[in-house]
Protein backbone atom coordinates (compact mmCIF):
# COMPACT_ATOMS: atom_id res chain seq x y z
CA UNK A 1 0.00 0.00 0.00
CA UNK A 2 2.93 2.33 -0.62
CA UNK A 3 1.85 3.78 -3.96
CA UNK A 4 4.91 2.30 -5.61
CA UNK A 5 3.57 1.98 -9.16
CA UNK A 6 6.04 3.99 -11.24
CA UNK A 7 4.26 6.61 -13.35
CA UNK A 8 5.41 9.90 -14.83
CA UNK A 9 3.81 13.21 -13.95
CA UNK A 10 1.47 12.87 -16.93
CA UNK A 11 0.88 9.15 -16.99
CA UNK A 12 -1.38 8.89 -13.98
CA UNK A 13 -4.77 7.95 -15.38
CA UNK A 14 -5.94 4.36 -14.93
CA UNK A 15 -8.75 2.74 -16.89
CA UNK A 16 -10.80 -0.01 -15.22
CA UNK A 17 -13.58 -2.07 -16.77
CA UNK A 18 -15.70 -4.78 -15.16
CA UNK A 19 -19.29 -5.86 -15.57
CA UNK A 20 -19.50 -6.67 -11.85
CA UNK A 21 -20.12 -3.50 -9.85
CA UNK A 22 -18.61 -4.88 -6.64
CA UNK A 23 -15.47 -6.14 -8.41
CA UNK A 24 -15.16 -2.87 -10.30
CA UNK A 25 -15.23 -0.94 -7.02
CA UNK A 26 -12.69 -3.39 -5.57
CA UNK A 27 -10.30 -2.74 -8.47
CA UNK A 28 -10.73 1.02 -8.15
CA UNK A 29 -9.87 0.87 -4.44
CA UNK A 30 -6.92 -1.44 -5.10
CA UNK A 31 -5.44 0.80 -7.82
CA UNK A 32 -5.87 3.92 -5.70
CA UNK A 33 -4.15 2.18 -2.78
CA UNK A 34 -1.28 0.72 -4.81
CA UNK A 35 -0.60 3.39 -7.44
CA UNK A 36 -0.19 7.16 -7.44
CA UNK A 37 -3.00 8.06 -9.83
CA UNK A 38 -4.71 11.37 -10.46
CA UNK A 39 -7.82 9.80 -11.98
CA UNK A 40 -9.46 6.40 -12.29
CA UNK A 41 -11.93 5.92 -15.14
CA UNK A 42 -14.29 3.07 -14.26
CA UNK A 43 -16.56 1.49 -16.86
CA UNK A 44 -19.13 -1.31 -16.75
CA UNK A 45 -17.76 -2.99 -19.89
CA UNK A 46 -14.81 -2.97 -22.26
CA UNK A 47 -17.00 -1.35 -24.91
CA UNK A 48 -18.07 1.38 -22.51
CA UNK A 49 -14.44 1.98 -21.59
CA UNK A 50 -13.51 2.46 -25.25
CA UNK A 51 -16.47 4.80 -25.76
CA UNK A 52 -15.48 6.83 -22.69
CA UNK A 53 -11.94 7.25 -23.99
CA UNK A 54 -13.24 8.33 -27.41
CA UNK A 55 -15.45 10.95 -25.77
CA UNK A 56 -12.67 12.36 -23.60
CA UNK A 57 -10.85 14.83 -25.82
CA UNK A 58 -8.86 16.00 -22.80
CA UNK A 59 -7.05 12.67 -22.51
CA UNK A 60 -3.80 12.61 -24.49
CA UNK A 61 -1.97 9.53 -25.71
CA UNK A 62 0.43 9.70 -22.78
CA UNK A 63 -2.21 10.12 -20.10
CA UNK A 64 -3.39 6.50 -19.77
CA UNK A 65 -0.73 4.68 -17.78
CA UNK A 66 -2.60 1.49 -16.97
CA UNK A 67 -5.74 -0.34 -18.04
CA UNK A 68 -7.12 -3.18 -15.93
CA UNK A 69 -9.86 -5.04 -17.79
CA UNK A 70 -12.06 -7.78 -16.35
CA UNK A 71 -12.82 -9.90 -19.43
CA UNK A 72 -14.70 -13.14 -19.97
CA UNK A 73 -13.32 -15.95 -22.13
CA UNK A 74 -12.66 -16.46 -24.95
CA UNK A 75 -9.96 -13.81 -25.20
CA UNK A 76 -9.97 -14.16 -28.99
CA UNK A 77 -13.33 -12.40 -28.93
CA UNK A 78 -11.69 -9.30 -27.46
CA UNK A 79 -8.48 -9.38 -29.51
CA UNK A 80 -9.49 -6.71 -32.04
CA UNK A 81 -10.54 -4.19 -29.37
CA UNK A 82 -7.45 -4.94 -27.26
CA UNK A 83 -5.20 -4.23 -30.24
CA UNK A 84 -7.18 -1.06 -30.95
CA UNK A 85 -6.65 0.08 -27.36
CA UNK A 86 -2.92 -0.67 -27.46
CA UNK A 87 -2.56 1.13 -30.81
CA UNK A 88 -4.44 4.18 -29.53
CA UNK A 89 -2.43 4.34 -26.31
CA UNK A 90 0.98 2.79 -27.08
CA UNK A 91 2.53 3.78 -23.72
CA UNK A 92 -0.28 2.21 -21.71
CA UNK A 93 0.33 -0.97 -19.68
CA UNK A 94 -2.51 -3.44 -20.29
CA UNK A 95 -3.67 -5.89 -17.62
CA UNK A 96 -6.31 -8.58 -18.16
CA UNK A 97 -8.16 -10.02 -15.19
CA UNK A 98 -10.19 -13.15 -15.86
CA UNK A 99 -11.84 -16.11 -14.18
CA UNK A 100 -10.25 -18.56 -16.62
CA UNK A 101 -6.71 -19.80 -16.04
CA UNK A 102 -6.46 -21.71 -19.30
CA UNK A 103 -3.11 -21.47 -21.12
CA UNK A 104 -4.86 -20.84 -24.44
CA UNK A 105 -6.58 -17.79 -22.94
CA UNK A 106 -3.33 -16.45 -21.49
CA UNK A 107 -1.52 -16.75 -24.82
CA UNK A 108 -4.43 -15.15 -26.67
CA UNK A 109 -4.35 -12.18 -24.30
CA UNK A 110 -0.57 -11.77 -24.68
CA UNK A 111 -0.81 -11.97 -28.46
CA UNK A 112 -3.46 -9.25 -28.39
CA UNK A 113 -1.10 -6.91 -26.55
CA UNK A 114 -1.64 -7.58 -22.83
CA UNK A 115 1.29 -7.14 -20.48
CA UNK A 116 -0.33 -9.25 -17.77
CA UNK A 117 -2.95 -11.93 -17.29
CA UNK A 118 -4.16 -12.15 -13.69
CA UNK A 119 -6.64 -14.79 -12.45
CA UNK A 120 -9.39 -13.11 -10.46
CA UNK A 121 -9.01 -15.79 -7.80
CA UNK A 122 -5.73 -14.22 -6.63
CA UNK A 123 -5.88 -12.19 -3.44
CA UNK A 124 -5.57 -8.42 -3.20
CA UNK A 125 -1.90 -8.57 -2.18
CA UNK A 126 -0.97 -10.73 -5.19
CA UNK A 127 -2.97 -8.59 -7.62
CA UNK A 128 -1.41 -5.44 -6.18
CA UNK A 129 2.07 -6.91 -6.60
CA UNK A 130 1.27 -7.85 -10.19
CA UNK A 131 0.01 -4.32 -10.95
CA UNK A 132 3.21 -2.83 -9.55
CA UNK A 133 5.35 -5.24 -11.58
CA UNK A 134 3.52 -4.39 -14.81
CA UNK A 135 3.71 -0.64 -14.12
CA UNK A 136 7.48 -1.04 -13.74
CA UNK A 137 7.81 -2.72 -17.14
CA UNK A 138 7.47 -6.44 -16.38
CA UNK A 139 5.00 -8.92 -17.77
CA UNK A 140 3.00 -11.13 -15.41
CA UNK A 141 1.53 -14.59 -15.88
CA UNK A 142 0.21 -16.89 -13.13
CA UNK A 143 2.93 -18.87 -11.36
CA UNK A 144 0.85 -22.05 -11.47
CA UNK A 145 0.77 -21.88 -15.27
CA UNK A 146 4.44 -21.10 -15.74
CA UNK A 147 5.59 -24.08 -13.65
CA UNK A 148 7.13 -26.92 -15.62
CA UNK A 149 5.18 -30.18 -15.70
CA UNK A 150 7.04 -32.69 -13.56
CA UNK A 151 8.54 -35.62 -15.41
CA UNK A 152 9.02 -38.95 -13.66
CA UNK A 153 12.65 -38.98 -14.78
CA UNK A 154 13.35 -35.58 -13.17
CA UNK A 155 14.48 -35.09 -9.58
CA UNK A 156 11.87 -34.47 -6.90
CA UNK A 157 12.62 -30.74 -6.89
CA UNK A 158 11.13 -30.63 -10.41
CA UNK A 159 12.68 -29.60 -13.70
CA UNK A 160 16.19 -29.63 -14.99
CA UNK A 161 18.94 -27.55 -13.45
CA UNK A 162 19.14 -23.94 -14.76
CA UNK A 163 22.43 -24.72 -16.51
CA UNK A 164 20.74 -27.38 -18.64
CA UNK A 165 17.52 -25.56 -19.44
CA UNK A 166 18.79 -23.17 -22.17
CA UNK A 167 19.79 -26.17 -24.31
CA UNK A 168 16.15 -27.29 -24.20
CA UNK A 169 14.82 -24.01 -25.58
CA UNK A 170 13.79 -23.40 -29.18
CA UNK A 171 16.22 -21.30 -31.28
CA UNK A 172 13.99 -18.21 -30.94
CA UNK A 173 13.62 -18.72 -27.17
CA UNK A 174 17.41 -18.91 -26.94
CA UNK A 175 17.66 -15.59 -28.80
CA UNK A 176 15.22 -13.98 -26.37
CA UNK A 177 16.97 -15.61 -23.40
CA UNK A 178 20.39 -14.25 -24.42
CA UNK A 179 19.06 -10.73 -24.98
CA UNK A 180 17.28 -10.78 -21.63
CA UNK A 181 20.59 -11.85 -20.13
CA UNK A 182 22.07 -8.63 -21.50
CA UNK A 183 19.34 -6.66 -19.72
CA UNK A 184 17.26 -5.73 -22.75
CA UNK A 185 13.53 -5.02 -22.36
CA UNK A 186 10.84 -6.52 -24.60
CA UNK A 187 10.74 -3.48 -26.90
CA UNK A 188 14.52 -3.56 -27.35
CA UNK A 189 14.49 -7.31 -27.96
CA UNK A 190 11.74 -6.89 -30.55
CA UNK A 191 13.82 -4.27 -32.35
CA UNK A 192 16.95 -6.43 -32.23
CA UNK A 193 15.16 -9.51 -33.61
CA UNK A 194 12.93 -7.59 -36.04
CA UNK A 195 9.78 -8.95 -34.40
CA UNK A 196 6.74 -7.34 -32.82
CA UNK A 197 6.76 -6.69 -29.07
CA UNK A 198 3.69 -8.92 -28.71
CA UNK A 199 5.59 -11.80 -30.33
CA UNK A 200 8.45 -11.27 -27.87
CA UNK A 201 5.99 -11.43 -24.98
CA UNK A 202 4.68 -14.76 -26.21
CA UNK A 203 8.25 -16.10 -26.45
CA UNK A 204 8.98 -14.67 -22.99
CA UNK A 205 5.92 -16.41 -21.55
CA UNK A 206 7.04 -19.73 -23.05
CA UNK A 207 10.57 -19.13 -21.74
CA UNK A 208 9.33 -18.32 -18.25
CA UNK A 209 7.19 -21.45 -18.30
CA UNK A 210 10.14 -23.55 -19.44
CA UNK A 211 12.37 -22.24 -16.66
CA UNK A 212 9.57 -22.46 -14.11
CA UNK A 213 9.10 -18.83 -13.09
CA UNK A 214 6.31 -16.28 -13.36
CA UNK A 215 7.95 -12.89 -13.78
CA UNK A 216 10.97 -11.32 -15.41
CA UNK A 217 12.81 -10.41 -12.21
CA UNK A 218 12.76 -14.08 -11.18
CA UNK A 219 14.71 -14.80 -14.35
CA UNK A 220 17.74 -13.00 -12.96
CA UNK A 221 18.64 -15.79 -10.57
CA UNK A 222 18.34 -18.39 -13.35
CA UNK A 223 20.49 -16.27 -15.65
CA UNK A 224 23.17 -15.90 -12.99
CA UNK A 225 23.09 -19.64 -12.44
CA UNK A 226 23.63 -20.19 -16.17
CA UNK A 227 26.62 -17.81 -16.16
CA UNK A 228 28.24 -19.63 -13.28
Amino acid sequence: MDGSCTMSSRQRVTLIASGEAAYRAYLVDLVRAECAVTEVIAAASFGQALATLSARADIALADIALAALDLAAPMARHARDLRRLRTGFPNMRLVILAASDDRVEILAALRAGAHAYIPKALGAAAIGEALRAVAQGDIFVPAALSALPRNAAEPASGGASPSRRPAELTPRQKDVFLLMQRGLRNKEIARALNLSENTIKVHAYALFRRIGISRRKELVAALLAVKH
